[in-house]
Formats: structure tokens, C-alpha cells, sequence
């Protein structure tokens, strides 16, 4: 009598094996999503710095929605954010 319990024990061990398997890749493509995303967001910086780094005048819209030119400070804090993201985002 102990082949059904071998049986069973066998089908748990299947079922168990499919959804360790399932959860690997389920990982796995969340994994491969924020890879994208971190590419995506170090090519964009990289972009941004170059364009900072160009010393023409850079205008952003500020929270009443007009144009504005950034000063020499907020262009320097702006140039330490874009950095922030190309050190968490961009493997060297």
C-alpha cells in the first residue's frame, strides 16, 4: 500500500516543481521588465546630460505652466538629479 502514497507524494512533487517554475519565470520577465526600464531611463539621462552639459540655455515649464530659463543653481541641482540616475540606472 505504499505505492499510492508514492503516487501522490510524486504528483505533489510535480505540482510543486510547475509552480516553483512558474514563479521562476514570472520573476524572471518582472526582472527583464525593470532591465528595460533602467535602460531606458539611463539613455534618457545620459540625453539630458549632454544637454546640460552644452551650456545653452534650458527652459522648463514651471508650475504655472510658463517658460522659464534656468538659473545657474537650479541648473546645477538639476544636473545633480540627472547624475543620480545615471549612477542608479547605467552599468559600467
Amino acid at each position: 500500500k505504499t505505492a499510492p502514497t508514492s503516487g501522490t507524494d510524486k504528483a505533489l512533487e510535480a505540482k510543486k516543481a510547475e509552480a516553483n517554475a512558474s514563479e521562476a519565470a514570472k520573476e524572471k520577465a518582472q526582472e527583464a521588465k525593470r532591465a528595460a526600464a533602467r535602460a531606458d531611463n539611463c539613455t534618457r539621462a545620459q540625453r539630458a546630460k549632454t544637454t546640460f552639459e552644452s551650456n545653452r540655455p534650458i527652459r522648463q515649464t514651471n508650475a504655472e505652466g510658463n517658460a522659464v530659463i534656468l538659473d545657474a543653481k537650479e541648473r546645477a541641482a538639476e544636473m545633480r538629479r540627472i547624475q543620480t540616475i545615471i549612477d542608479s540606472n547605467c552599468k559600467r
